[in-house]
């Protein structure tokens, strides 16, 4: 072991009391851990029953996480919410789940085969999206809002197909930021 003074055992420097690493060593000796997200395969709404007499599910329970991104956190809440509001209703809570998340995620498990196995330019369309997204701020504000909830997958077509000129423009011209180093929110 490597006693020298400001030297980590394994030889990392040592910064302020801190560990300094590079992200590639922390890649390479990290460990990662994640569990399978229950997702549901667009056949699978028709027949997806969440509630009954004196019972209903919410969140993961109830297969309400985004195929795509994984997030559940949020259609957890919300589903709660619905529940907490239809409590004296309990007819209608699947309903109001169908009309509120279900289409949403019903719409992301159609797309989910072509973002995951789908081609765009030539090229695998994940990788696409994130070397777009690199060189667009219009590109990347539009997927920020996807995945933090605020655009959903049914408007998601007719808002790309508009911003098709602005996201040309961010990249012929290299516009990656506004001036304040941010992304705009569309």
């Amino acid at each position: 072991m490597d006693s020298s003074p400001g030297l980590l055992p394994d030889g990392l420097p040592r910064r302020r009391g801190c560990y300094r690493i590079s992200w590639s060593d922390a890649l390479k000796q990290g460990e990662f851990y994640s569990a399978p997200v229950p997702c549901l395969s667009p056949a699978s709404w028709k027949d997806n029953q969440i509630a009954g007499k004196r019972w209903a599910l919410i969140g993961d329970a109830a297969g309400l996480a985004d195929p795509i991104t994984g997030e559940g956190i949020y259609f957890a809440f919300k589903s709660a919410e619905i529940v907490a509001d239809t409590i004296d209703r309990p007819e209608q809570y699947s309903t109001k789940i169908w009309l509120e998340i279900g289409r949403e995620l019903a719409r992301a498990a159609h797309m989910y085969k072509r973002f995951y196995r789908g081609r765009f330019f030539g090229g695998d369309f994940k990788k696409r999206t994130v070397q777009l997204s690199r060189r667009s701020t219009t590109l990347r504000a539009i997927l920020g809002n996807l995945i933090a909830g605020n655009q959903s997958y049914l408007e998601l077509k007719k808002k790309l197909f508009f911003s098709i000129p602005s996201i040309g423009i961010d990249l012929i011209t290299g516009r990656q930021e506004t001036k304040a180093g941010f992304s705009p929110r569309l």
